[in-house]
């Protein structure tokens, strides 16, 4: 990446005035500073977090687990079967998101509004937001409800409401933190590097934990519902 120094000789050559550039510089990096004080008080926030987050996706685990037992014993295996499981592992996951809502409400809220020169990133910051604040006010289907009108129907027809949950969840889930962090880099000091890598080292940590957490439930839901039995 040019420096700012060759950016100003290049604003002088091309006739744009350089407090401008300056001005710009000055505004991304406020921006900056503004999204990576919000996204480290996010992860400091949720950190302490996961555990609550494990339990409220165990208590959905064992109410879906006695609601409907053994379920699937005879059902086929087919593309039906595998979008009844996707919006059980995803209302699982998000049952999990309770405990933080707040402090997720407030990064949407602290980050919606930011822009910066570059208008993709400034796109990806606000859809981000939109995002996080649909993540959490998703709300979680019954899942034993659509899987027994599925047997009911002698395992021909799923309801609707099943594609619109998982339409619904994908729509919410971008991806775009990563990206975001990557665009971020440009605008960065040393300062807010190392805020950025402490950021980027508690998500992976939260990550990890809850992945692995949600593998263990997913394996006992299955096991409960009768998922390998067939």
């Amino acid at each position: 990446m040019r420096s700012f120094v060759g950016l100003l000789a290049c604003a002088v050559c091309a006739g744009v005035p350089a407090p401008a550039i300056a001005d710009g510089h000055a505004a991304d990096v406020a921006s900056t500073r503004a999204y990576l004080s919000a996204a480290v008080s996010y992860a400091n926030g949720t950190y302490p977090l996961v555990a609550a987050r494990i339990a409220a996706m165990e208590a959905d685990e064992r109410e879906v687990a006695a609601q409907c037992p053994s379920v699937f014993v005879y059902a086929p295996r087919d593309t039906a079967f595998e979008d009844l499981g996707e919006e059980m592992g995803d209302a699982e996951w998000h049952a999990g998101l309770a405990p933080v809502r707040l402090v997720t409400e407030a990064f949407a809220q602290a980050t919606g509004n930011l822009s910066w020169s570059n208008r993709r990133l400034t796109r990806l910051v606000r859809s981000e937001a939109t995002e996080e604040r649909a993540y959490v006010a998703l709300v979680l289907p019954d899942v034993c409800s659509p899987i027994e009108a599925w047997k009911t129907s002698d395992y021909a027809e799923l309801p609707p409401s099943v594609g619109e949950f998982l339409t619904h969840v994908e729509q919410t889930e971008s991806g775009s933190f990563g990206r975001i962090m990557h665009w971020l880099r440009r605008y960065e000091g040393p300062a807010e590097r190392r805020t950025a890598k402490h950021v980027e080292r508690l998500e992976a940590l939260i990550g990890r934990r809850m992945g692995t957490a949600s593998e263990a439930i997913w394996r006992k839901l299955e096991a409960a519902m009768g998922v390998s039995e067939l």
